[in-house]
């Protein structure tokens, strides 16, 4: 959909979350393997990156800007993200912009969040001004589209999606945990604002990956081919008013399987949904769990899935380490799509429709429970300003 000043913007519908790229040894990131996944990702469609200042200890932003500086700037969608428990000033707000902008090397950030939003840290944005700081700078083309993400109650979530025109919001959101934080209720009062929705955690935190057999049956009886990552990105895609769905692709077999189901994209019918619905259950009553993310949860949830004694799932992916070749900056491959200012039309045709809209969420799930603060730390325009499909440049598909 065009926006006034702003372009096209058409997202791919996955979108690669880079707060979990390999490591070496010592911690630091493998630059050389991220961009290996990165290159794979681009080849198989994906134009969405989205980081933010801390991710990786502040090595997130420079190792991206370096890999994606070898794309030309149309051909990719950049989200990043302003730290605000450390912004203490405007003009300290105006800084960590900047610098943001040298460490990515870019002129423009095409969606900048405000990072982690609680009630307590949106109302301070708005008293030490960096909203409106953040407005001046989408009015002279540093940012394209203005959003947050987001953790806290569903009550702070309406009072932050009300308060101004929003371009886009992002939450976490998976098929278990539909009423922490925003939640469906959430998702339901952004899809009637007109505000765009980018989920984060739709596997939550990779646990939704790893499920015991006897937990996943439903799936398996359905499906058992599919890996329970490819079930929980499916329900979140299948949202209707959902743009983004982000995945933190740290290896390359993971990158393939989500490759394999955004482009062999297939909407829930009803029996499919029914199965999510009943391992959900079935996951809930092996565990109360009400964090999306956090390190102390995720490390109970993992252990539980160590001692089921579910190994491997029986798709493996053949020759994982391809030898991929990752273009050199002054290298222009072929446009993902016409992601930025004058950007291209896409040359291939997009792959089949995406989406089905789930049952809509329920008027009133009962009543928001505390926000789960421990788990992390387009102009108004209506629905499908942001929706795209995947495609595959064909300059960009190597031979197996």
């Amino acid at each position: 959909m065009n926006l006034p000043g702003m372009g096209a913007a058409t997202p791919s519908l996955l979108g690669y979350g880079c707060m979990r790229f390999p490591l070496r040894p010592d911690g630091t990131v493998d630059e050389a393997q991220a961009a290996r996944l990165i290159h794979r990702a681009v080849q198989g469609g994906v134009n969405y990156f989205d980081t933010a200042w801390p991710y990786h200890g502040g090595e997130g932003e420079p190792v991206l800007g370096r890999i994606l500086s070898r794309y030309p700037r149309e051909t990719y969608y950049l989200a990043t993200k302003l730290p605000c428990w450390e912004i203490s000033s405007r003009e300290d707000a105006a800084e960590r912009f900047a610098r943001q902008l040298e460490r990515l090397r870019t002129d423009y950030v095409d969606f900048y969040l405000l990072h982690s939003l609680s009630r307590n840290t949106w109302r301070r944005m708005k008293e030490l001004g960096v909203v409106e700081l953040l407005e001046e700078a989408q009015r002279r083309g540093r940012i394209r589209w203005f959003g947050f993400s987001f953790h806290d109650s569903f009550s702070a979530f309406e009072e932050i999606l009300r308060a101004r025109s929003w371009d886009l919001c992002q939450i976490q959101l998976n098929y278990m945990d539909t009423e922490h934080q925003a939640g469906l209720r959430g998702y339901a009062l952004a899809e009637a604002l007109g505000i765009p929705v980018v989920v984060m955690e739709p596997v939550k935190g990779g646990s939704l990956a790893q499920l015991p057999d006897d937990a996943c049956a439903p799936l398996l009886r359905l499906d058992p081919e599919a890996t329970p990552a490819s079930w929980a990105l499916r329900w979140a895609a299948n949202l209707p008013h959902v743009q983004v769905v982000l995945s933190g692709m740290g290896s390359m077999e993971q990158l393939e399987d989500n490759l394999h189901t955004f482009q062999d994209f297939r909407p829930l019918d009803r029996r499919e949904r029914e199965a999510v619905t009943e391992t959900a259950e079935r996951l809930r009553r092996r565990l109360k769990n009400g964090c999306t993310g956090c390190g102390y949860c995720m490390h109970r949830l993992r252990l539980l899935y160590a001692l089921s004694g579910r190994g491997g799932h029986p798709r493996q992916l053949p020759d994982l380490e391809r030898d991929v070749h990752v273009p050199e900056p002054g290298d222009h491959p072929a446009a993902v799509g016409g992601a930025g200012p004058g950007g291209t039309a896409r040359s291939v045709p997009p792959l089949r429709p995406v989406r089905a809209a789930l049952p809509p969420a329920p008027p009133d799930p009962g009543p928001a429970g505390p926000g789960d603060r421990g788990c992390s730390a387009v102009p108004p325009g209506g629905a499908g300003r942001l929706r795209a499909h995947l495609t595959v440049p064909q300059s960009h598909v190597i031979a197996s």
